[in-house]
């Protein structure tokens, strides 16, 4: 069971007033966002139809670069801040909990995100855990 289908991210990429773009053609690099005076908006290249995976992980991660809203200056620190939200989206915790126990391979499957996304969203749920524990 997949938490979070590609349609729902279209539907919030409405809500948030983010217009999507597919670029012209596969040349490009697989997903961008940028604000400019007529808003915001995710340029998605066309490529990524070819694997829901790559599709869902690259929409969800563009979104995220709107959803954390922060420009610091340093574009690692902004790009993994859009990846943890990614994560966290696809992957919520009511999702992710009962599923704890199984293999990284597995979530990611179930999930339809990259294994490397998995691995990052489960040490996420360790450091959150283990600050509450202090």
């Amino acid at each position: 069971m997949i938490p979070f289908p590609i349609e729902k991210l279209w539907q919030m990429a409405a809500e948030m007033g983010v217009t999507v773009v597919w670029y012209p053609n596969e040349f490009y690099q697989r997903g961008n966002y940028c604000e400019t005076v007529d808003g915001p908006y995710i340029f998605l290249n066309p490529a990524i139809k070819s694997s829901t995976m790559r599709y869902r992980c690259t929409f969800a991660h563009e979104l995220g670069h709107r959803a954390t809203g922060v420009w610091s200056g340093n574009p690692a620190k902004d790009d993994e801040r859009a990846y943890r939200w990614a994560r966290k989206l696809l992957m919520p915790d009511w999702w992710l909990l009962p599923r704890i126990r199984w293999e990284p391979w597995e979530i990611a499957e179930e999930a339809g995100v990259y294994q490397e996304w998995v691995e990052a969203r489960l040490r996420g749920l360790y450091v959150e855990s283990r600050r509450m524990m202090v």
